[in-house]
């Protein structure tokens, strides 16, 4: 993300005319694993390569605000596994949860 995206971004915030219409998009890590050729599995388990994957649409598009910036993602299942599912983690998707532990 290049400053003038974020200046760009902030003036909108502030209702503020900017100078275009500023794009900010929420990062994900499917958006993230598709655009680097990684697999979601890969960047999950390797932060190295999540943060090659992150890096790599970031310089790809420089006008672009990506939220909420470099962070590791993991989705909302391991959230959700501190009430006591279980977490099952397939070979290229986000983990999911699959059942309830009584």
């Amino acid at each position: 993300m290049s400053s003038r995206a974020w200046k760009r971004f902030l003036s909108a915030i502030y209702l503020e005319e900017p100078d275009q219409v500023p794009v900010a998009l929420f990062g994900t890590t499917r958006f993230f694993a598709y655009h680097s050729g990684f697999k979601i599995f890969d960047i999950i388990h390797d932060p190295c390569k999540m943060f090659q994957a992150e890096l790599a649409a970031f310089k790809h598009f420089p006008e672009v605000v990506f939220f909420p910036g470099f962070w590791p993602q993991y989705g909302s299942p391991l959230i959700i596994s501190g009430f006591g599912s279980k977490t099952y983690w397939a070979e290229n998707a986000m983990p999911q949860v699959k059942a309830l532990i009584y």
